[in-house]
């Protein structure tokens, strides 16, 4: 048996989305399939644009920003479970340049967004340009385009509010001195874990507070969680330690172009984890 839902990607320039695709893949791929995800593209382009998007950050890389736009599909597959339940995921993401999600979206976004069953909703502290103005406008565009939906009503999709890149070198170190951060073993190696991801967002991101009572206000608050990823993981000491002072993935060449430190050991941290949530099922 199989439950089909679609999701989609929302989030504004330098959010985290394409390298947050990137991440899902590698992660099912390292794990071999233990975390019980997998990710595969619907139609060749975007198998193509997962593949590539994926070896550029196994090989220490970050794909550079979209400027085009690109229309990709995706299944998302859960392992079967004792019961003969397989849960399967269309996530459409419009790979899309992130200023189109600012001011006024064009029409295909909204139309979009609004026909989705869940959300990822990206939030970072590198969004500056992306604040709760453009929140606000989102959400209510989001609520004109649905058919029969009153726009006074809270909107009925769920939501997985995601706070991305907190291991930037600045967010963590705000994440520390707020008493955030608890490392925790994660597949073999010490990790920093945020403690309260709703309280994250509050402490670092700008107009955090106004962008979660807006959440919270114009989406049923049932319907919504909050969620700390990495897509990236953390730099890890040999012994697979991990030095608070010192542990942040991102590196500089000497042009001065971000790399991911540990190249191929990147770990990607809890990516699987909304998306388990929005379906509903378990990730291992």
């Amino acid at each position: 048996m199989s439950n089909e839902l679609s999701i989609g990607l929302w989030g504004g320039t330098a959010s985290g989305k394409t390298t947050y695709l990137a991440s899902l893949y590698i992660s099912a791929l390292l794990t071999m399939g233990k975390m019980g995800w997998s990710i595969t593209g619907e139609d060749y382009s975007s198998t193509s644009w997962l593949t590539d998007a994926a070896d550029e950050l196994y090989n220490g890389k970050f794909k550079a920003g979209t400027v085009a736009d690109n229309d990709l599909s995706f299944i998302l597959s859960s392992t079967e479970d004792k019961f003969g339940n397989i849960t399967k995921l269309s996530l459409k993401a419009k790979d899309l340049p992130g200023y189109k999600y600012q001011g006024q979206m064009p029409d295909e976004l909204p139309n979009y967004l609004t026909t989705c069953d869940g959300l990822l909703l990206f939030l970072s502290t590198n969004t500056a340009e992306w604040n709760w103005k453009s929140l606000h406008n989102n959400i209510d565009q989001i609520k004109h385009a649905a058919t029969g939906h009153d726009p006074a009503d809270a909107l009925p999709h769920k939501v997985a509010v995601c706070f991305m890149q907190y291991d930037e070198p600045y967010t963590l170190k705000r994440l520390i001195e707020k008493k955030l951060i608890k490392v925790k073993p994660y597949r073999g190696r010490d990790t920093p874990f945020v403690i309260n991801p709703r309280k994250s967002i509050l402490e670092c991101i700008d107009d955090g507070e106004i962008i979660v009572k807006l959440l919270e206000t114009k989406f049923k608050k049932n319907n919504l969680k909050y969620f700390t990823l990495s897509s990236i993981g953390f730099w890890n000491q040999s012994d697979g330690r991990v030095n608070l002072n010192d542990c942040s993935n991102i590196g500089l060449r000497g042009d001065g172009v971000k790399v991911i430190r540990s190249g191929k050991k990147i770990s990607p941290v809890h990516v699987w984890t909304p998306i388990a949530w929005l379906a509903g099922a378990p990730v291992k």
